[in-house]
């Protein structure tokens, strides 16, 4: 226990509580300098963030493309990564099926950032400024983007966006704003200063 003559050490980067270390990480303690609480907060916030944002503007370009599109139809788009075409035929239980396909795929893209940015000092030491928050956000995004196509699409028998289609870069700029940024933001955290 420090007395006033002798000041605590200063707790060590990433340690779960105040004045940490490296041996309560060892434990199974959460790495970031918060705790555990600050992370999940992060992590929940991230997903809603990102989860609303992107539907919203999947919504509002489904609408620009095709003015009979209806939110519903987004969602039962999403649902058909999963069950094929006969989403479009679903009601109400497809659309809900759809929102939480979506909110979890924000999800493991969040959890994702989050397990490298805990795991990796130079991201850290990366997103440790605003420049360099504002890059990781943006590549960061444009990961998520082309992953999605494809990887993430062809696995569940969705069809890609064509690279030539006039609708594949307002896509990719898209989620590196609306998507990567976000997510990198909301779930940095404070570089290695050792």
């Amino acid at each position: 226990m420090p007395t006033l003559s002798q000041p605590a050490s200063p707790p060590t980067a990433y340690s779960p509580t105040p004045g940490g270390s490296a041996r309560d990480l060892e434990a199974g303690g959460v790495a970031g300098p918060r705790g555990a609480a600050h992370v999940a907060a992060g992590l929940v916030a991230s997903v809603a963030v990102v989860g609303v944002l992107d539907i919203a503007f999947a919504i509002l370009y489904c609408q620009a493309v095709n003015r009979a599109c209806v939110p519903s139809r987004v969602f039962q788009l999403v649902a058909s990564g999963l069950l094929g075409p006969s989403a479009f035929r679903g009601g109400g239980a497809v659309v809900a099926l759809g929102a939480v396909l979506h909110f979890t795929v924000a999800a493991i893209w969040s959890a994702l950032y989050l397990a490298a940015d805990r795991n990796l000092p130079w991201l850290r030491r990366r997103t440790a400024d605003a420049f360099g928050t504002l890059a990781v956000g943006l590549a960061y995004g444009v990961l998520v983007w082309l992953a999605m196509q494809y990887v993430v699409l062809p696995l569940s028998g969705a069809r890609p966006t064509p690279i030539t289609s006039p609708g594949f870069p307002l896509m990719l700029l898209w989620h590196t704003a609306g998507v990567g940024l976000p997510i990198v933001l909301l779930l940095r955290s404070e570089p290695d200063r050792r």
